[in-house]
Order: C-alpha cells, then structure tokens, then sequence
C-alpha cells in the first residue's frame, strides 16, 4: 500500500518548537517585502482622484483582495512568535 505525503509540512503543524527564531524573522521580512511590493505597484497607479467611483471602488476591492493573502501570513508569523516567546 502507497502512502501519500501531506502537503503542509509536519514541523509548522506538529512540532512549534523546531521553528528557529532565524527562519520566523526571514519569512517575516519576505512577506513584509512582498506586501511593500505591492503598495508601491499601487501607489505608482493613476491616482484615485483620476478615477470615477466605479473605477475607485473596484481598485479597492482589488487592492484588498491582493493584501489579505499577506496579511493572514503576517498574523500566522505573529502567533508563531508568541507560541515561542510564551514558553520562555
């Protein structure tokens, strides 16, 4: 019989000790990069007042939609780093 691995390592799910304080400050600085990428994507669109509502409206929606992917990881990392500080 074949097994199937799991997708989501077992270390972030299983384990919250292994995770080095290191490798939780590199993933936090990529997704704050990433998610400063994107701001100045925004911030180098037509302005806002260049734009009827309709246009303004949907350049929200979008701009949150595309933030929230980021912002779900930077709480992830938050929680993580109180599971580690909390066992001090």
């Amino acid at each position: 019989m074949q097994r199937t691995m799991s997708r989501q390592p077992t270390t972030s799910l299983i384990m919250p000790w292994l995770w080095s304080p290191d490798d939780l400050l590199g993933e936090g600085q990529a997704v704050l990069a990433a998610l400063a990428d994107l701001e100045c994507r925004y911030a180098g669109e037509p302005s806002a007042a260049d734009m009827g509502e309709p246009e303004r409206a949907e350049r929200e929606r979008r701009h949150q939609q595309e933030r929230e992917p980021y912002l779900r990881r930077l709480n992830a990392l938050e929680s993580r780093i109180q599971a580690l500080t909390s066992g001090r």
